[in-house]
């Protein structure tokens, strides 16, 4: 396993292992970003593009870290040098006045938040989470909700992208909606815009999260990430993989990942032109940025014949199949609503029944991630 072998390596303390799974995550993103630092040879790699000048460092050969082996990077396959990442919004975007109003007019709309402003009682749902080993249970209340109540329970909304500021945003807000509530004829006092606008956030957060997607839609950009290492050091002795990016399975996958790099390398169609399992928070993987603002790397890039994307290129993401919860969990929820740039929609995979890979998807009705058919190679060149 990959928090294994980090604990192994002496880069996560042994005792993580009895903490809770957020806790490991974290401790495995972190523990990876940390090994790319001490793998890489300080002088060895190509730097990454630069965007602004066009210009590439030239490359040298590094040498192997002590007790490893260097693969090169099979570009007979077409893999391509570099893969494309996105790039956050700057905090100018995230602060400025266009960027808030585009939320606040999108959020207004999407949870008819004029329809808001004049109520006085509201039948209110709230979602307990995380009891009974994780039931949701919902309960209903009748009962006029004060305006303090409202807005400590609507905060969390507003502050899921740590990025924006919730102050700014809800200012801007403010103002579209008492422009909308005006408008369309609705009498109201300063309180009502708030509550109503605290009422949409508490009930309508996905709403919120839609609108602040569709905003940064209009700011997001593309750029080359750093070069695919070449040679990727690993340790000697790895499975060869004929269809691999660097010729072999590389360590530190998990026993689904492994077992999908056996499914993509078994392919026999010739859909599957090479694959490359991507490390997360590296400079070289195909970053996608999501609506909170965090990183989101998916496990698999593979190139795939016919796929009309840049340089052919399929993501995929590998999970569990959800018996323990961790598969629906909000962060996994709002990756599977998110796409690429360039290499669009990722694909989604779990193992079920007798380990046999599952495509799955988000369902809107159902609000979940949910297997849909058997996942299929030649449906990857699908967009």
């Amino acid at each position: 396993m990959r928090l294994t072998a980090l604990i192994d390596r002496g880069i996560v303390p042994k005792a993580v292992l009895n903490m809770g799974e957020t806790t490991q995550d974290r401790a495995i993103e972190a523990g990876e970003a940390a090994a790319i630092v001490t793998d890489t040879p300080l002088f060895g790699e190509s730097l990454p593009f630069d965007a602004v000048t066009g210009a590439t460092a030239p490359t040298k050969v590094a040498a192997a870290p002590i007790g490893k082996r260097g693969y090169p990077l099979r570009k007979e396959l077409g893999v391509p040098a570099q893969l494309m990442a996105e790039q956050p919004p700057g905090p100018e975007v995230y602060g400025s006045d266009e960027f808030l109003r585009l939320v606040a007019r999108s959020f207004i709309d999407k949870a008819d938040l004029t329809k808001l402003v004049a109520r006085r009682r509201q039948n209110a749902q709230l979602s307990l989470r995380d009891l009974f080993l994780g039931d949701k249970q919902q309960l209903n209340l009748n009962v006029r909700l004060s305006n303090r109540r409202i807005a400590d329970q609507a905060q969390y909304a507003f502050e899921f992208n740590d990025s924006i500021d919730p102050r700014l945003l809800k200012r801007a807000m403010l103002a579209e909606l008492r422009t909308a509530a005006e408008r369309d004829g609705v009498e109201f006092e300063e309180a009502d815009l708030r509550r109503a606008m605290d009422l949409g956030a508490l009930h309508e957060a996905d709403a919120l999260v839609a609108s602040v997607k569709e905003a940064m839609a209009g700011f997001r950009k593309v750029a080359p990430a750093a070069n695919i290492p070449d040679p990727w050091f690993d340790d000697a002795g790895l499975p060869e993989a004929r269809l691999a990016a660097h010729g072999i399975v590389p360590s530190g996958m998990n026993r689904p990942e492994n077992e999908f790099a056996e499914f993509l390398d078994q392919d026999e169609s010739g859909t599957v032109l090479w694959w490359l399992r991507m490390v997360h928070n590296t400079p070289w993987a195909g970053r996608i940025i999501l609506p909170n603002g965090r990183s989101f790397f998916p496990d698999f890039a593979i190139g795939v014949r016919g796929r009309s994307t840049r340089d052919q290129i399929a993501l995929v993401e590998i999970k569990d199949d959800g018996v323990t919860g961790r598969l629906n969990s909000d962060e996994n929820n709002l990756k599977a609503q998110v796409q690429h740039m360039e290499y669009r929609k990722p694909f989604w995979a779990a193992q079920g029944d007798d380990r046999v890979f599952e495509r799955m998807d988000w369902v809107q009705d159902l609000r979940r991630i949910n297997a849909v058919e058997r996942f299929q190679i030649h449906k990857l060149v699908f967009i």
